[in-house]
C-alpha cells in the first residue's frame, strides 16, 4: 500500500471522525463502482479515473482501519520503522508520551521535567553549545 492513504489522516482526529471519513470513503467507492457501468463513464479516461479514485479511498479506508487499530501508529510506513527507537532509546527514568493531539513529548520522572526533544537531543545539542564556546569555531575571509 501506498502512503497517500496514511496521509490523508491528521494526527489530531478523534476516533468519530475517523468512523465517518470511512464511512464516506465506502459510500463513494459504492458510487464509483455504480458510475463505472454508466454510459457516460465508458471511456478508457474516464473509466481510468475511477479506478484510480477508488483505489486512492480504499487506501483511506485502510488507513482509518490502521489508525483505529493502533491510534499511534506513525502517519507513514517509512516513519513508523524509523519512530521506533524514539520511544526504546530512552535514559532510565524517562517515558515517551503522547498529548490528546497525538504529538509526541517525553517525561523525566527522576527530575519531574517534561519535554519536547527527546532527551539524546537535548544532550546532543548542550554538548555542542558547550564545544562551541570553549572552542569558538575559525571563519577565513
Amino acid at each position: 500500500m501506498s502512503s497517500k492513504g496514511l496521509e490523508a489522516l491528521e494526527p489530531g482526529i478523534h476516533k468519530d471522525e475517523l468512523t465517518e471519513i470511512s464511512l464516506v470513503a465506502k459510500a463513494l467507492v459504492r458510487k464509483i463502482d455504480e458510475l463505472k457501468g454508466h454510459p457516460a463513464a465508458s471511456t478508457q479516461s474516464s473509466s481510468h479515473k475511477l479506478t484510480t479514485l477508488a483505489s486512492r479511498l480504499a487506501e483511506i479506508v485502510e488507513g482509518v482501519e490502521l489508525r483505529e487499530k493502533n491510534p499511534f501508529v506513525a502517519q507513514s510506513p517509512q516513519a513508523h520503522g524509523s519512530d521506533e527507537f524514539l520511544s526504546t532509546d530512552l535514559p532510565k527514568g524517562w517515558e515517551r508520551a503522547f498529548t490528546e493531539d497525538d504529538v509526541p513529548y517525553y517525561i523525566n520522572h527522576d527530575k519531574e521535567e517534561t519535554h519536547w526533544d527527546h532527551p539524546e537531543l537535548i544532550n546532543l545539542m548542550t554538548d555542542i553549545l558547550v564545544n562551541i564556546s570553549t572552542n569558538p569555531p575559525y571563519f577565513c575571509t
